[in-house]
């Protein structure tokens, strides 16, 4: 799946598809935060940095969203591998402001497909 994903994000990069390349590194980011450790998950999140400026230069509302998301799950897995209580603390500001940006972006979007998820994370943050 690694290679095909590959493929696809050169194969958009050939053909001057600056707009879909944000969906491209949001699926190699998935993929590596279902599939790998910590270190697929440092390449995750450059994927996610870069899908992220390509999603705001593009002004792709939704694609900025789902790549905030994805972000938030990433960070939810580093915590994982992460026990420094700084890094952390870190991981969870982090978190709850990606968590604002969203809900914020979801009322003026009107895009609640993610809205249950949204709502665990928040409880889960919070909890802490």
């Amino acid at each position: 799946v690694s290679e095909q994903i590959e493929k696809a994000i050169n194969s958009l990069k050939e053909a001057g598809r600056q707009d879909k390349l944000p969906i491209a590194f949001l699926t190699r980011a998935a993929f590596a935060r279902t599939v790998g450790g910590k270190e697929t998950l440092e390449n995750a999140e450059a994927d996610l940095r870069h899908a992220l400026e390509l999603a705001v230069d593009s002004k792709a509302e939704l694609q900025k969203l789902e790549v905030l998301l994805e972000q938030i799950r990433v960070n939810m897995k580093l915590q994982e591998y992460e026990p420094d209580s700084s890094i952390i603390s870190n991981i969870m500001r982090d978190t709850k402001e990606k968590i604002r940006i969203i809900k914020n972006m979801v009322s003026k979007t009107g895009y609640h497909i993610h809205d249950n998820e949204i709502d665990e994370i928040e409880y889960k943050f919070n909890e802490t």
